[in-house]
């Protein structure tokens, strides 16, 4: 999982889920999480703008190697 740069309210983009789908999104390293809906479309599975990437980070990093996403809607 990595960070897309954009700014706003935190958001998901996603190749995977569809536009309008709510995420749970959890780093399984620091067991932080954030729920976020998809409200763009991108060539990975997931990928968190800069407001939901920092809810779910570890300071320093700027790749989530391990995580666990939900579909929650």
């Amino acid at each position: 999982m990595t960070l897309s740069g954009e700014a706003g309210a935190p958001f998901a983009s996603s190749g995977t889920f569809p536009i309008g789908t709510t995420l749970k999104v959890t780093n399984l390293d620091n067991n932080k999480s954030t729920t976020v809906k998809v409200e763009t479309t991108s060539g990975s599975c997931v990928l968190l703008n800069n407001a939901a990437f920092e809810q779910v980070r570890e300071p320093g990093k700027f790749l989530i190697r391990r995580a666990v996403i939900e579909k929650i809607g």
